[in-house]
Protein backbone atom coordinates (compact mmCIF):
# COMPACT_ATOMS: atom_id res chain seq x y z
CA UNK A 1 0.00 0.00 0.00
CA UNK A 2 1.19 3.19 -0.78
CA UNK A 3 -0.38 6.89 -0.22
CA UNK A 4 1.75 9.34 -2.59
CA UNK A 5 0.93 13.17 -1.54
CA UNK A 6 0.64 15.61 -3.87
CA UNK A 7 2.74 18.63 -2.73
CA UNK A 8 3.12 22.42 -3.94
CA UNK A 9 2.55 26.05 -4.31
CA UNK A 10 -1.45 26.32 -5.90
CA UNK A 11 -2.05 26.67 -9.38
CA UNK A 12 1.30 24.92 -10.31
CA UNK A 13 -0.92 22.16 -12.21
CA UNK A 14 -1.37 19.64 -8.91
CA UNK A 15 -4.72 18.57 -9.74
CA UNK A 16 -4.14 18.07 -13.36
CA UNK A 17 -0.63 15.60 -12.87
CA UNK A 18 -2.99 13.94 -9.86
CA UNK A 19 -6.03 13.30 -11.63
CA UNK A 20 -3.85 11.77 -15.10
CA UNK A 21 -1.24 9.79 -12.71
CA UNK A 22 -4.08 8.33 -10.84
CA UNK A 23 -5.53 7.09 -14.17
CA UNK A 24 -2.16 5.72 -15.71
CA UNK A 25 -1.64 4.13 -12.46
CA UNK A 26 -5.17 2.77 -12.42
CA UNK A 27 -4.59 1.57 -16.68
CA UNK A 28 -1.56 -0.68 -15.25
CA UNK A 29 -4.20 -2.82 -12.53
CA UNK A 30 -3.46 -1.17 -9.57
CA UNK A 31 -6.49 -0.33 -7.20
CA UNK A 32 -6.08 3.21 -7.15
CA UNK A 33 -7.30 6.05 -4.99
CA UNK A 34 -7.52 9.62 -5.70
CA UNK A 35 -9.34 12.33 -2.43
CA UNK A 36 -9.57 15.90 -3.32
CA UNK A 37 -8.09 17.44 -0.24
CA UNK A 38 -8.36 20.59 -1.51
CA UNK A 39 -10.87 21.45 1.25
CA UNK A 40 -11.88 25.31 -0.45
CA UNK A 41 -11.39 25.06 -4.29
CA UNK A 42 -11.18 21.52 -5.27
CA UNK A 43 -12.02 20.84 -8.44
CA UNK A 44 -10.42 17.05 -9.07
CA UNK A 45 -14.04 15.61 -10.21
CA UNK A 46 -14.22 18.03 -12.69
CA UNK A 47 -10.75 16.60 -14.11
CA UNK A 48 -12.08 13.05 -14.84
CA UNK A 49 -14.84 14.47 -16.71
CA UNK A 50 -17.86 13.93 -14.47
CA UNK A 51 -19.56 17.41 -14.12
CA UNK A 52 -23.27 18.87 -13.07
CA UNK A 53 -24.56 15.18 -13.20
CA UNK A 54 -23.16 12.49 -10.60
CA UNK A 55 -20.97 13.62 -8.35
CA UNK A 56 -23.07 17.06 -7.56
CA UNK A 57 -26.14 14.39 -7.36
CA UNK A 58 -23.66 12.42 -4.47
CA UNK A 59 -22.99 16.12 -3.12
CA UNK A 60 -26.58 16.71 -2.80
CA UNK A 61 -26.62 14.19 0.07
CA UNK A 62 -26.80 15.51 3.71
CA UNK A 63 -23.92 13.17 4.77
CA UNK A 64 -20.78 10.80 3.55
CA UNK A 65 -20.81 11.93 0.00
CA UNK A 66 -17.32 14.37 -0.38
CA UNK A 67 -14.42 14.70 1.63
CA UNK A 68 -15.42 17.18 3.59
CA UNK A 69 -18.67 14.69 5.28
CA UNK A 70 -15.68 11.76 5.09
CA UNK A 71 -13.76 14.15 7.54
CA UNK A 72 -16.10 14.84 9.76
CA UNK A 73 -17.96 11.61 10.35
CA UNK A 74 -17.94 10.31 13.53
CA UNK A 75 -17.12 6.49 12.25
CA UNK A 76 -15.37 5.86 8.92
CA UNK A 77 -17.42 2.69 8.56
CA UNK A 78 -17.77 0.83 5.13
CA UNK A 79 -21.13 2.18 5.11
CA UNK A 80 -19.25 5.98 5.09
CA UNK A 81 -16.40 5.00 2.76
CA UNK A 82 -18.14 3.65 -0.23
CA UNK A 83 -20.75 6.81 0.04
CA UNK A 84 -18.02 9.04 -1.20
CA UNK A 85 -15.92 7.35 -3.33
CA UNK A 86 -16.98 8.06 -7.25
CA UNK A 87 -15.88 4.89 -9.35
CA UNK A 88 -14.43 6.22 -12.70
CA UNK A 89 -13.49 2.76 -14.19
CA UNK A 90 -12.16 -0.64 -12.80
CA UNK A 91 -9.41 0.10 -10.86
CA UNK A 92 -10.31 3.92 -10.22
CA UNK A 93 -12.24 5.49 -7.52
CA UNK A 94 -12.30 9.31 -6.73
CA UNK A 95 -13.21 10.92 -3.55
CA UNK A 96 -14.68 14.41 -4.74
CA UNK A 97 -14.15 17.96 -2.89
CA UNK A 98 -17.58 20.50 -3.16
CA UNK A 99 -17.00 23.18 -5.62
CA UNK A 100 -19.06 25.56 -4.45
CA UNK A 101 -20.17 24.79 -0.95
CA UNK A 102 -21.24 26.90 1.71
CA UNK A 103 -19.70 29.04 4.16
CA UNK A 104 -20.65 26.75 6.83
CA UNK A 105 -19.45 24.01 5.35
CA UNK A 106 -16.12 25.53 4.36
CA UNK A 107 -15.81 27.27 7.89
CA UNK A 108 -15.40 23.49 9.31
CA UNK A 109 -12.03 23.19 11.32
CA UNK A 110 -10.96 19.73 10.89
CA UNK A 111 -8.55 18.41 13.47
CA UNK A 112 -5.65 16.36 12.66
CA UNK A 113 -6.30 13.06 14.13
CA UNK A 114 -9.42 13.26 12.01
CA UNK A 115 -7.25 14.24 8.58
CA UNK A 116 -5.21 11.46 9.76
CA UNK A 117 -7.98 8.83 10.38
CA UNK A 118 -9.14 9.74 6.96
CA UNK A 119 -5.96 9.06 5.35
CA UNK A 120 -5.11 5.51 6.97
CA UNK A 121 -9.15 4.35 6.14
CA UNK A 122 -8.78 5.23 2.49
CA UNK A 123 -5.52 3.61 2.23
CA UNK A 124 -6.89 0.35 3.36
CA UNK A 125 -9.11 0.08 0.35
CA UNK A 126 -6.50 0.77 -2.54
CA UNK A 127 -3.24 -0.26 -3.21
CA UNK A 128 -2.21 3.70 -4.00
CA UNK A 129 -3.94 6.13 -2.57
CA UNK A 130 -2.81 9.78 -4.36
CA UNK A 131 -3.44 12.97 -2.48
CA UNK A 132 -4.13 15.86 -3.83
CA UNK A 133 -3.79 19.21 -1.49
CA UNK A 134 -4.67 22.78 -2.29
CA UNK A 135 -1.17 23.92 -1.56
CA UNK A 136 1.45 23.29 1.36
CA UNK A 137 -1.82 24.17 3.65
CA UNK A 138 -2.21 22.82 7.60
CA UNK A 139 -4.12 19.94 6.23
CA UNK A 140 -1.57 18.97 3.89
CA UNK A 141 0.84 19.34 7.01
CA UNK A 142 -0.74 17.16 9.28
CA UNK A 143 -1.06 14.22 6.32
CA UNK A 144 2.39 14.04 5.70
CA UNK A 145 3.03 11.16 8.71
CA UNK A 146 -0.11 8.82 6.99
CA UNK A 147 1.75 9.20 3.63
CA UNK A 148 3.98 6.46 2.67
CA UNK A 149 5.67 9.22 -0.07
CA UNK A 150 5.41 12.30 -1.84
CA UNK A 151 5.48 13.91 -5.09
CA UNK A 152 6.40 17.65 -4.98
CA UNK A 153 5.09 19.60 -8.23
CA UNK A 154 6.93 23.24 -9.65
CA UNK A 155 6.79 25.35 -12.30
CA UNK A 156 9.51 27.95 -14.00
CA UNK A 157 8.34 30.58 -11.12
CA UNK A 158 10.75 31.25 -7.81
CA UNK A 159 8.07 31.34 -5.78
CA UNK A 160 6.77 27.65 -6.48
CA UNK A 161 10.49 26.40 -5.66
CA UNK A 162 10.40 27.87 -2.19
CA UNK A 163 7.35 26.56 -1.37
CA UNK A 164 8.46 22.93 -3.03
CA UNK A 165 11.57 23.71 -0.67
CA UNK A 166 9.47 23.95 2.51
CA UNK A 167 7.69 20.97 1.42
CA UNK A 168 11.06 19.05 1.24
CA UNK A 169 11.53 20.28 4.55
CA UNK A 170 8.07 19.15 5.98
CA UNK A 171 8.40 15.52 4.65
CA UNK A 172 11.80 15.21 6.31
CA UNK A 173 10.29 16.03 9.79
CA UNK A 174 7.05 13.62 8.78
CA UNK A 175 9.12 10.78 8.09
CA UNK A 176 7.64 10.50 4.82
CA UNK A 177 9.90 10.01 1.74
CA UNK A 178 10.07 12.38 -0.61
CA UNK A 179 10.46 10.87 -3.86
CA UNK A 180 11.10 13.77 -6.55
CA UNK A 181 9.59 16.50 -8.21
CA UNK A 182 7.97 17.20 -11.54
CA UNK A 183 8.44 20.19 -13.21
CA UNK A 184 5.29 21.66 -15.28
CA UNK A 185 4.04 23.89 -18.17
CA UNK A 186 8.13 23.53 -19.10
CA UNK A 187 10.19 21.91 -21.87
CA UNK A 188 13.45 21.56 -20.19
CA UNK A 189 14.59 19.87 -16.40
CA UNK A 190 16.05 22.25 -13.80
CA UNK A 191 18.46 22.04 -11.37
CA UNK A 192 17.66 19.72 -8.36
CA UNK A 193 15.25 21.03 -5.79
CA UNK A 194 15.65 20.80 -1.68
CA UNK A 195 18.26 17.32 -3.00
CA UNK A 196 15.74 15.79 -4.64
CA UNK A 197 15.88 14.90 -8.54
CA UNK A 198 13.83 16.01 -11.45
CA UNK A 199 11.37 13.18 -12.12
CA UNK A 200 9.52 13.86 -15.03
CA UNK A 201 8.96 17.54 -17.47
CA UNK A 202 5.89 17.85 -18.23
CA UNK A 203 4.96 20.64 -20.97
CA UNK A 204 2.19 23.07 -21.50
CA UNK A 205 -0.48 21.05 -23.74
CA UNK A 206 -3.20 22.98 -25.47
CA UNK A 207 -4.73 19.44 -25.90
CA UNK A 208 -5.63 19.18 -22.55
CA UNK A 209 -7.36 22.32 -22.46
CA UNK A 210 -9.44 21.20 -25.54
CA UNK A 211 -10.85 18.31 -23.38
CA UNK A 212 -11.23 19.77 -20.12
CA UNK A 213 -13.42 22.30 -22.09
CA UNK A 214 -15.35 19.55 -23.72
CA UNK A 215 -15.69 17.72 -20.49
CA UNK A 216 -13.22 14.60 -21.43
CA UNK A 217 -11.09 13.11 -19.43
CA UNK A 218 -7.57 14.11 -19.85
CA UNK A 219 -5.90 10.61 -20.08
CA UNK A 220 -8.20 9.69 -23.09
CA UNK A 221 -6.21 13.05 -25.04
CA UNK A 222 -4.66 11.18 -27.97
CA UNK A 223 -1.70 11.73 -29.01
CA UNK A 224 -0.59 14.19 -26.20
CA UNK A 225 2.62 15.11 -24.50
CA UNK A 226 1.59 15.67 -21.43
CA UNK A 227 -0.82 12.27 -21.15
CA UNK A 228 2.69 10.36 -22.87
CA UNK A 229 4.90 11.97 -20.02
CA UNK A 230 2.68 11.16 -17.29
CA UNK A 231 2.09 7.30 -18.34
CA UNK A 232 5.90 7.12 -18.00
CA UNK A 233 6.22 8.64 -15.01
CA UNK A 234 3.43 6.29 -13.96
CA UNK A 235 5.80 3.28 -14.76
CA UNK A 236 8.30 4.91 -12.99
CA UNK A 237 6.30 5.84 -9.72
CA UNK A 238 4.68 1.87 -9.93
CA UNK A 239 8.33 0.38 -9.87
CA UNK A 240 9.55 2.77 -6.86
CA UNK A 241 6.04 2.19 -4.97
CA UNK A 242 7.21 -1.51 -5.25
CA UNK A 243 10.74 -1.56 -4.13
CA UNK A 244 9.58 0.28 -1.21
CA UNK A 245 7.42 -2.22 -0.05
CA UNK A 246 9.93 -5.15 -0.48
CA UNK A 247 12.03 -3.09 1.94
Amino acid sequence: MVVLAILGKGGVGKTTLAANLAAAVAEKGVSTIVADFDIITGDLAEHFAIKDTKVRDELSKTSGSSIHDLIAAEDLTQEVLNSCLVEVSRNLRIVPSIVGASIELLARVFSSSDIVRTVRALSELCELLVLDFASLDPYAVVALPACTHALLVVDNTPSSRVVAERAARACEVAGTFAVGYVLCKSRYASENIAGLSCLAVLPHDDTLLKHYGKGLPFMTAPGSPYVQKVRELARLLVGEGKRSSDG
